[in-house]
């Protein structure tokens, strides 16, 4: 990673995918706490082919890494690289971290599979015109992102049951992986592709339940388990109707 080492913020802008919320939401923060103006903040939809062309974008890449242009007519900037250089501007500690190559690694191995899993985390329909900044499918960080909030949510889904019904709590929790595994076996039936964003969007619906169950695991209190463990009900059956009944509208079939 090549980074100069006095960032010049005033000829770029970046470029984000206005259909995504978290691009939404962390480069509007950019705007908000000063690291760019807001005329240095576009969204792909703004964007005229021309302009796409005059910024030297490579559209795939951009599909997948956020690109940060120069305006002056420098090559773009792509992913974890624009992150860094729009950081390190004010936190120049920042830049010199990502200097240490496993450091790097890692970040850009974490920034890749958010990338290929936002549109699971934070689900929207596809755009029907204009620039899709959709990512492509990936079956290996689709599959990685599944099998991780799986662990995540059976690790605190465990011993949240184990507090709450003590010696009892393995049946309990047993008893739910049983019905959460039914909803992955109805999957069987889809294609491929299909198969496995369900099965993407029943792990986001887990994840974001069992992390709700946190409070339950440092507040010692029987009433306030109960009461945290309704509301993380509530929320996983909000998502399974924003997400599930409106399955084919998010993933047509491929």
């Amino acid at each position: 990673m090549t980074q100069p080492k006095e960032p010049k913020l005033a000829q770029k802008q970046i470029i984000y995918d206005d259909t995504c919320p978290m691009c939404q939401w962390y480069t509007g923060a950019f705007v908000k706490y000063g690291f760019l103006s807001e005329q240095n903040r576009v969204s792909f939809t703004e964007l005229y082919p021309q302009q796409i062309e005059n910024y030297q974008l490579n559209s795939n890449t951009a599909r997948h890494e956020i690109p940060l242009v120069d305006l002056e007519g420098n090559q773009p900037i792509y992913g974890l690289d624009s992150l860094v250089y729009i950081l390190q501007s004010r936190w120049p500690l920042i830049g010199k971290a990502m200097k240490v190559k496993p450091l790097y690694w890692f970040f850009k191995k974490l920034y890749t599979l958010v990338s290929y899993n936002r549109r699971v985390m934070a689900p929207t329909a596809r755009k029907t015109t204009g620039f899709d900044c959709a990512p492509d499918f990936n079956v290996r960080y689709r599959m990685f992102f599944i099998c991780m909030a799986w662990i995540v949510s059976g690790l605190i889904s465990f011993h949240f049951t184990e507090n709450l019904w003590g010696s009892q709590g393995i049946y309990w929790f047993l008893g739910i992986c049983g019905v959460w595994f039914t909803h992955y076996a109805f999957a069987l039936r889809m294609k491929l592709q299909q198969r496995i964003e369900f099965w993407g969007q029943l792990a986001t619906i887990k994840l974001i339940g069992t992390l709700s169950l946190l409070p339950g695991l440092w507040i010692v209190s029987r009433e306030w388990m109960f009461f945290n463990l309704g509301m993380a009900t509530l929320l996983m059956l909000n998502q399974y109707l924003r997400r599930i009944v409106g399955y084919r509208k998010l993933f047509p079939s491929a």
